[in-house]
Order: structure tokens, then C-alpha cells, then sequence
């Protein structure tokens, strides 16, 4: 394999490394925040009734 051809290998394969990083955050966060809402919702549904 050509040196370059290595070299831009490697860097395709840290980039997609990060951004499997970033996209993993991003679901982990959706998550908190979804899970925020519905306790926030359970709240107040009963605080309401």
C-alpha cells in the first residue's frame, strides 16, 4: 500500500472514530433529556389532576 493512501486511511479512520464518539454523546443526551421530560410530564400530570 502507498504511503499516502496509508496515511489518508488512518485518517478517515480517526475521523469516523470521532464522529462515532460524537453521535454516541448526542443519542446519550437525547436520552437524558427524554427521560427529564417524561419524569417532568409524571410530575406534572399529577400535580394538575
Amino acid at each position: 500500500m502507498r504511503p499516502l493512501l496509508r496515511q489518508h486511511m488512518r485518517q478517515y479512520h480517526q475521523i469516523s472514530s470521532q464522529a462515532l464518539e460524537y453521535l454516541r454523546g448526542f443519542s446519550q443526551g437525547l436520552a437524558e433529556n427524554a427521560e427529564a421530560y417524561r419524569l417532568a410530564e409524571a410530575q406534572n400530570s399529577t400535580t394538575f389532576d
